[in-house]
């Protein structure tokens, strides 16, 4: 096959979205054979917005050269939405989309599209008393830790906020056929990836093989959200209660970076890495705003290892693809990752890796002590789904 030539920075920045493009397809196709396999989407929504988005962007406007140069999938075409928001739910109050106001209203609007979701089927004279028992949240767990909401999952399919408050029952009836027509779209996007990718000599595996996750479970539990926000309101002790919603997508999304994703991306793989390190930026960002007494429990830091997890230019190297800054110390590196990390921080990958473990779990441990699969028990809805 015909070898195309890049430049030596390119062929640096293409070596580090093919391996992210393969670590994707790893997460997306190994749980396939797993029991639980339907409930794994929820957990890589981030994920998969991440490395679509992010490789489309450099490949199509980011390089001048046209061998880098990919036709637009039908990916972008259709569900171009779905795709950036996918990615942008990863910010939380930092998405430039109304950041923390943008996104509690969608949550707040989730959250009354899924209630009328739930209620729609009711007709008579009963239908406002069964409102009381029936579920309108799906809490997906992890052991104890809460790793995925129905709400949040409905907020990040890439609906505007007009789309959320108009959204009615039967087109979302209509949804689970939106959301199997965007993943096949994914599935063909990543195929125009590993046949440009195949004419540099770096192949993407399009059909891994299954991963062993024996004794890995995910369990969900239904609930009525209303009752789920007050528990972990008072709980959270926040001091403004439109953040509760946003406060669980935090907790979700910590869990989700060190309870879930390690088990479906190769150990110190780069991908990995991007998404521990987006989740602490931001979630501690978030924190400082929604509930900053959190912070004076998670592990104490010194003013070295703040600056760390504070870096804006290790979260825009992570955020996004390209050297950004460290094309001198990356260039024909065996690891250009790891440089780019030296680059903006002064730490290794590996010191920084554990700096990460430790917040993130530090966060989790503290938040579950708030909300987890036991302390939500006495509020589970008496209809619904109970694994």
């Amino acid at each position: 096959m015909e070898q195309l030539t890049l430049t030596p920075q390119e062929v640096t920045e293409v070596s580090l979205v093919q391996s992210d493009a393969a670590e994707l397809t790893r997460a997306l196709q190994g749980p396939r054979q797993h029991p639980d396999a339907g409930i794994f989407p929820y957990t890589t929504t981030g994920l998969l917005g991440l490395v679509t988005e992010e490789s489309f962007l450099y490949l199509t406007h980011k390089s001048r050269n046209s061998a880098l140069h990919i036709a637009e999938p039908t990916l972008f075409s259709k569900f171009a939405s779905n795709v950036t928001k996918a990615r942008a739910r990863m910010k939380l109050f930092d998405d430039t989309d109304g950041n923390a106001d943008g996104l509690v209203e969608a949550l707040t609007a989730a959250h009354a599209r899924s209630r009328e979701w739930f209620n729609a089927p009711h007709r008579g004279a009963f239908r406002w008393w069964i409102r009381y028992l029936q579920p309108d949240l799906g809490v997906y767990f992890r052991g104890e830790d809460p790793v995925a909401t129905t709400h949040t999952a409905l907020v990040s399919l890439g609906m505007t906020l007009d789309e959320l408050k108009s959204i009615t029952p039967p087109e979302l009836d209509d949804l689970g056929q939106r959301l199997h027509a965007f993943g096949r779209e994914v599935g063909v996007y990543l195929r125009c990836l590993s046949t440009l990718f195949q004419k540099f000599g770096m192949p993407i595996e399009l059909q891994p093989e299954s991963l062993n996750l024996d004794g890995f479970r995910l369990s969900r539990n239904d609930f009525i959200g209303t009752k789920v926000y007050r528990a972990a309101e008072s709980t959270y002790r926040l001091s403004e209660e439109r953040f509760v919603g946003a406060l669980l997508m935090a907790q979700c999304q910590i869990n989700c970076a060190i309870r879930v994703l390690p088990v479906l991306l190769s150990q110190g793989s780069n991908l990995l890495f991007r998404m521990q390190f987006l989740a602490a930026y931001h979630a501690q960002r978030m924190l400082t705003t929604a509930a900053p007494h959190l912070l004076s429990e998670l592990p104490s830091l010194n003013a070295s290892e703040m600056a760390v997890l504070a870096s804006r230019g290790l979260r825009n190297s992570c955020a996004h693809y390209g050297l950004r800054g460290a094309e001198v110390a990356a260039i024909g590196e065996a690891d250009p990752f790891s440089k780019l990390i030296e680059c903006h921080v002064q730490a290794s990958k590996s010191e920084v890796t554990t700096l990460l473990e430790r917040w993130l779990v530090g966060a989790s441990t503290v938040m579950q002590t708030r909300v987890s699969k036991s302390r939500l028990k006495g509020v589970r809805a008496f209809f619904g789904e109970h694994s």
